[in-house]
């Protein structure tokens, strides 16, 4: 299962005026279904967008594109295979967009765990606490100018790092306030 096309995604958010990139909101659905928030199918796009009645501002092939997105996204995340995949721009697309868009996945899933209600001890030394930390650094990433090789190896790099931690942050399923130690 592979998911949809980054451009009908961004198509979908700009026809119900959505200002946000898509990247964005799969991040923060990924960090939603991380923090072990199963909306529905649909209700999701609902609460990453924080709008009403999104159910009437999609037709029929926008609800099928936004449960398609769910349904793969929740199945990856859930399965043994380890192949999560970021909704990301296609490689055809400019280092500096694909950087930023990568930049803006890992702030929406920050966001979507936090959303979702997710919780980290500031003082945990865990590979998670670690993850979250350089998730956070990759959110604040300043995307390249220039096209060469050596980014684009760096660019694959930060791509597998990032799906590699967010596999290791939902394995491990972070910590709620109510299930933290306060001693």
């Amino acid at each position: 299962m592979t998911l949809p096309a980054y451009s009908d995604f961004h198509d979908l958010l700009y026809e119900i005026n959505a200002d946000i990139e898509p990247a964005e909101v799969h991040g923060e659905l990924s960090g939603l279904l991380c923090a072990g928030d199963l909306l529905d199918s649909v209700a999701w796009i609902a609460k990453v967008l924080a709008v009403d009645n999104i159910d009437k501002q999609l037709d029929e092939q926008g609800t099928a594109l936004v449960r398609s997105i769910y349904a793969i996204s929740y199945e990856q995340l859930h399965h043994e295979s380890f192949s999560f995949d970021l909704l990301l721009p296609d490689d055809d697309c400019s280092i500096k967009m694909r950087s930023r868009s990568l930049a803006l996945w890992c702030h929406g899933f920050l966001a979507g765990l936090q959303l979702g209600g997710s919780y980290v001890d500031a003082k945990d030394d865990s590979d998670i606490a670690e993850a979250l930390n350089d998730l956070q650094m990759i959110a604040r990433l300043t995307p390249e100018e220039t096209e060469s090789e050596e980014h684009e190896r760096a660019f694959m790099e930060l791509v597998e790092y990032v799906r590699v931690a967010v596999l290791l942050i939902n394995e491990e399923r972070l910590k709620k306030p109510e299930e933290v130690s306060l001693q």
